[in-house]
């Protein structure tokens, strides 16, 4: 397991009660994280316009914006809508839990804060969002060599969609990477139809090992043309 380190992650405290904000400025800065705070919800929309925290933790009782209008307003915007939402609130009704959920929320800590479980809550949010930027880092890494690989490259889903089809599917199969997006049968009905039915029985297969599947066998492109062409495919479990 990858360990993380959150020093320096930034943090938003909003919360309109003064004592509040400075127990959690006191005890989150002695964590190790950066922390702003803003005191109402307009304030903290205000920040947001110039600053870009690692995560929130917002209250849900203000005056003015409550706390589910602000997460609601931070989750419709493209620079903030990844940026993970913790509420503070005595609010124990599961509606009000369901309510927070339904705006953006990813977790709750009931007040009065107990910060060893706060810190714990914020640790685990760090760390999905630290993974989820690595995953992205490393799909766009994939598809830019992708892009420009000679071979004919494509995702795959369990549902038999495309999350992605390379350039050179037209370079191979005479089709565009649009028509096998638009058209997923076009992976199965390009196969020769006397090889079709055990090559995809063979990689439907193949889903369920952890190895490598290669096989040799015969396409027909788009002109008609018939093609020999070895194929490699590896399932991959998120």
């Amino acid at each position: 397991m990858t360990h993380y380190n959150h020093i320096g992650s930034k943090i938003l405290v909003v919360d309109d009660d003064a004592t509040n904000l400075k127990y959690l400025l006191i005890r989150l800065t002695q964590a190790g994280f950066e922390i702003s705070q803003a005191s109402s919800g307009n304030e903290a929309l205000e920040l947001l316009n110039n600053y870009m925290p690692d995560l929130i933790l917002l209250d849900i009782k203000m005056p003015g914006l409550d706390g589910f209008e602000v997460c609601r307003i931070v989750k419709q915007m493209e620079q903030t809508e990844d940026i993970p939402i913790i509420f503070l609130t005595a609010l124990t009704d599961t509606v009000d839990k369901v309510k927070g959920f339904d705006a953006g929320g990813v977790d709750y800590v009931t007040k009065p804060i107990n910060f060893d479980e706060l810190n714990a809550r914020i640790i685990a949010h760090l760390t999905l969002v630290k993974q989820h930027r690595e995953l992205k880092a490393s799909e766009a890494k994939f598809q830019m060599l992708a892009d420009f690989s000679y071979d004919f490259e494509y995702w795959l889903t369990t549902k038999n969609t495309f999350n992605y089809v390379s350039p050179s599917a037209k370079r191979i199969t005479g089709y565009d990477a649009a028509d096998f997006e638009n058209d997923p049968s076009l992976l199965r009905r390009i196969i020769h139809p006397e090889d079709r039915d055990k090559i995809w029985g063979d990689l439907e297969s193949g889903l369920q090992s952890k190895d490598p599947l290669v096989r040799v066998f015969r396409i027909v492109t788009k002109n008609g043309e018939i093609r020999w062409i070895a194929h490699k495919s590896l399932a991959i479990i998120d």
